[in-house]
């Protein structure tokens, strides 16, 4: 069944009202009230829509190719809020990027500006706005074309991952072996391991089944994310493809760190994580807890001496996740694999960027933010259901690479008794 739109509803009422009372109109007196309705009901119909809603004012949206236009209205704070980036440093990202073929296609309409279709992307990622909100603040843009300068951006930034994220080599390693050792009294370390959970806004829309991966032991659905970043915080190795209810354990034994380490890891060096990794010679956790048998007061110091030097991985997911807001909730619908490699993509340009733009990280969160994002992550932590049985690094492991955590904590405690 047809249902008329309150607009055409109007207009025929309005046409039946000048007919019925026609003849009243045609006296002299009325004649002009006559007029004025028929330019009324003329007005009407040539609108597609009788009200349309109010789109807020806009910051930045200029027809310009500068980027000066595109933010002229706007404020430094305001900048940063927006973008979670200075302007010389969203002028260096247009420059870095802004030659992409997929932005200069050679035929077909052209494009909005480089720095216009940037700011849209870097506004979804750095504020987790959804695109409603996004159309909404960067002016009479549809829905689409924001899904579309996002992928555009995207595609550009990834381009540089290999560049931007790249396992250090030999002389690096070394010198990120010496600083460590020199600060924490960690010998041969060459970085931090460790896991992260993206959160999604709502349940995927696949089966039962395959939602059921998706669900992590925080009663959340989202991502799972492997890591390793160096002494300054920047991320040196990054995996993605596991969904929430992967472990860290499951991730480690999926990655380049556990299937290739004599390419990635020199004699004696090792990256350290927590004590939900698998011990090897190249991934060093920290010791568990086993059910019903405490540590003993060398394995608690070793923890408590590694830890100051391990929270490193802790504050780099931090910053990344209070910098780039759409970490902390990705809002997007999740149908198809593709979908789910868009959410990936999105993850990846985020550490990309967080690499680029590390050194003014402190200027977008401040530390109580970072502790209370910590404390809320604890608390989810505790909250959690206990990994399934399976999961459990039950420390069964060769010989040799127990042996090798135990020589590094006599290690460790030698060099923290010679300071």
């Amino acid at each position: 069944m047809v249902r008329p739109s309150v607009r055409r509803d109007t207009l025929e009422k309005l046409r039946l009202f000048l007919q019925e009372n026609a003849h009243y109109f045609l006296l002299k007196e009325t004649r002009h009230s006559f007029l004025s309705m028929i330019t009324i009901v003329e007005t009407l119909d040539m609108h597609r829509y009788l009200d349309r809603s109010f789109i807020g004012p806009t910051f930045y949206v200029r027809r310009g190719y500068k980027l000066e236009e595109v933010v002229n209205p706007m404020g430094r704070a305001e900048i940063k809020e927006c973008f979670r980036m200075s302007l010389p440093e969203l002028e260096r990202l247009v420059e870095h990027i802004g030659d992409h073929a997929i932005f200069h296609p050679g035929r077909g309409r052209p494009q909005k500006p480089v720095s216009f279709q940037i700011a849209v992307f870097l506004y979804r990622l750095g504020r987790g706005a959804t695109i409603s909100d996004v159309c909404r603040t960067m002016g009479r843009i549809g829905r689409g074309s924001v899904t579309t300068y996002c992928m555009r951006t995207i595609v550009a930034i990834l381009t540089t991952f290999n560049n931007v994220i790249k396992w250090p080599d030999p002389r690096r390693r070394e010198a990120i072996s010496t600083r460590l050792r020199r600060d924490y009294g960690i010998p041969g370390c060459v970085g931090f391991i460790d896991g992260s959970h993206i959160p999604l806004h709502k349940c995927p829309s696949f089966s039962i089944e395959k939602n059921a991966s998706f669900f992590s032991r925080k009663h959340r659905y989202g991502l799972l994310i492997l890591a390793v970043c160096d002494e300054a915080k920047r991320f040196t190795y990054l995996q993605t493809g596991h969904y929430a209810s992967a472990s860290d354990f499951r991730a480690q034994r999926s990655s380049a760190l556990h299937r290739r380490p004599r390419e990635l890891f020199s004699r004696d060096q090792f990256v350290l994580g927590d004590s939900g990794f698998y011990c090897s010679l190249n991934v060093i956790p920290m010791y568990r807890r086993r059910a019903a048998q405490d540590l003993t007061r060398e394995q608690q110091k070793f923890n408590d001496r590694v830890a100051k030097a391990r929270v490193k991985i802790e504050h780099a997911f931090g910053v990344l996740k209070l910098r780039w807001l759409m970490l902390n909730d990705i809002n997007l619908t999740m149908k198809t694999d593709k979908d789910i490699n868009t959410a990936f993509a999105y993850i990846r340009t985020a550490v990309v960027l967080h690499n680029l733009y590390i050194h003014t990280a402190n200027q977008h969160w401040s530390l109580e933010d970072f502790e209370r994002a910590k404390a809320k992550a604890e608390e989810e932590d505790r909250k959690a259901d206990p990994l399934p049985e399976g999961e459990l690094l039950i420390e069964t492991v060769e010989e040799d690479r127990m042996d090798r955590r135990d020589r590094l904590a006599r290690r460790v405690a030698e060099i923290a008794s010679s300071l």
